[in-house]
């Protein structure tokens, strides 16, 4: 069980006194995320979770594309231009690894690799940044609210495109080594047969189970 008191070296006079315990100290001390508990704050609450989870998308969409890149050069005993192990590797190494594989000479592949650093760096302001003092100010008022809505609109824009980019890099190395669209499909109508089976095979179960305790 966790205990209420600790011991904390060069303490503040505040806490040396007791000040600090005093009940409007105490309510200050609140989670200042708990405001987007507010029906207020509601949307820009769901587009935080959202961009969050398109960053940890696109991190995913770069790993899956390189273990496919890398098996389908492997069958073709050539080796990929990055070093390094994707399934082990950083965001921010993913895009390094990503980037080694294009020809940087053309303007659109410097543009791409311009973009996935700026995503990046998008999901971590998010991240690390978005109760900062600065932008915590603008969760207070109606044109605060709606410039901070803006801003994660705008954020979303630059990181969808990108997952789509490296999804369908991905999937295009992914049909060289057999897993095709067809594949897919195949494989998600098994899924679906052996759920419906498991599903009976518990009613069964259930159904003997119930007859047992009757008699």
């Amino acid at each position: 069980m966790r205990s209420d008191t600790f011991c904390l070296y060069d303490p503040p006079a505040e806490l040396r006194s007791g000040a600090a315990l005093e009940k409007e100290n105490v309510l200050r001390s609140r989670p200042f995320a708990a405001i987007f508990v507010g029906e207020e704050l509601k949307e820009i609450c769901r587009m935080y979770g959202y961009l969050m989870l398109l960053g940890v998308n696109l991190e995913v969409e770069l790993r899956v594309c390189l273990q496919y890149l890398s098996l389908a050069l492997s069958l073709k005993k050539a080796r990929p231009r990055f070093s390094g192990d994707p399934d082990t590797a950083k965001f921010e190494d993913l895009i390094k690894m990503f980037a080694a594989q294009l020809d940087r000479r053309d303007a659109g592949s410097r543009q791409l690799v311009d973009d996935l650093h700026r995503a990046r760096k998008l999901r971590n302001r998010l991240a690390h940044g978005f109760l900062d003092v600065g932008p915590s100010k603008d969760y207070l008022t109606p044109g605060g609210r709606e410039k901070a809505l803006h801003n994660l609109k705008l954020a979303e824009k630059v990181i969808f495109p990108l997952i789509m980019i490296v999804n369908l890099v991905g999937r295009a190395y992914a049909s060289e080594v057999g897993v095709t669209t067809e594949y897919i499909k195949k494989l998600s109508e098994r899924h679906k047969q052996e759920q419906k089976q498991i599903e009976t095979d518990l009613k069964e179960l259930l159904k003997d189970s119930g007859e047992g305790a009757k008699t």
